[in-house]
């Protein structure tokens, strides 16, 4: 999704975060994440930035804090979607879906993952009972930190082995526009 992502091209207005409007987003991250309760003060550290995107990416909106991207939004009624930098430092945070090692090298690509790469047969590992559209990571089989963050295009409890087509819509992977360009210049 960000493979192309450059801050300069496709970030476009910007403004500070009102502090009701910081509060909604607060209380919206902690809604779908409630295993930052803890540490979410040290992640978003006021003054808090919004901005739109433009060109590509004008639907998404940016959360910046302490001048790194660290939550994005790809509509006003999605949940806030963190950054894989994010991610690794709160590795817990949110649930994990493990691709097989056949798998890794098109997630790192950008690709959606398919429901096969997430089989345990293969070296793969879902976590069930999470709902279509939840914000997953993707991690990879023999390795530490996630690879990648998208969103759930089906229940994790109907991925089975004889399931087929998408299973998550990746938005986010090392490697990607995002990842390199993660500081805001502004």
């Amino acid at each position: 999704m960000f493979k192309n992502f450059k801050p300069e091209e496709h970030l476009g207005n910007q403004q500070l975060a009102k502090s009701s409007v910081a509060r909604g987003i607060r209380a919206n991250i902690l809604e779908h994440y409630p295993r930052l309760s803890d540490v979410v003060d040290s992640i978003l550290v006021n003054p808090l930035m919004l901005i739109k995107g433009k060109g590509d990416f004008a639907f998404f909106t940016f959360l910046v804090a302490n001048n790194e991207i660290v939550f994005i939004q790809s509509s006003k009624d999605s949940p806030w979607i963190p950054t894989l930098r994010v991610i690794h430092q709160y590795p817990s945070m949110m649930p994990k879906m493990q691709v097989d090692t056949g798998a890794i090298k098109f997630v790192l690509r950008g690709a959606h993952v398919m429901a096969p790469g997430l089989l345990e047969a293969k070296g793969g590992a879902v976590e069930k009972n999470i709902s279509v559209g939840a914000p997953v990571q993707i991690t990879a089989d023999g390795c530490v930190h996630a690879c990648g963050v998208g969103v759930l295009s089906v229940n994790s409890s109907d991925i089975g082995p004889d399931s087929t087509g998408q299973a998550i819509e990746s938005i986010h992977c090392i490697g990607d526009g995002l990842w390199k360009n993660y500081h805001y210049k502004k």
